[in-house]
């Protein structure tokens, strides 16, 4: 017999309005280059909510627009690096810098 364990989940105040993804999204773009699609709002969601925590933040939306609407660009800076994943394994392999030796550079 399998026992039910009952699993309650904590619900949250801090959540992504609508816009504030697209302002978000938007943003980084322009000053990195980065596409976020909406296929990515549960991520970046859920790393804004474990980078604000520590500061006891209660609501996304107002630390969105206070990095945004403010123009800190030092808050922005210290969010790029949370947000992405940071792959760094392009052309780090001999085999693939050979290929691209033999084949692109000639």
């Amino acid at each position: 017999m399998t026992q039910k364990t009952n699993v309650t989940t904590e619900s949250y105040a801090p959540i992504l309005q609508d816009g504030d993804f697209d302002i978000l999204a938007d943003r980084i773009r322009k000053k990195t280059g980065l596409l976020f699609s909406q296929s990515k709002r549960h991520m970046i969601e859920a790393r804004l909510l474990r980078a604000t925590k520590p500061a006891n933040i209660s609501e996304l939306s107002a630390y969105i627009h206070e990095v945004i609407d403010n123009n800190c660009d030092d808050s922005l800076e210290h969010l790029i690096p949370i947000l992405t994943t940071n792959v760094t394994s392009f052309f780090r392999e001999r085999y693939q810098l050979e290929y691209f030796d033999r084949s692109i550079l000639p």
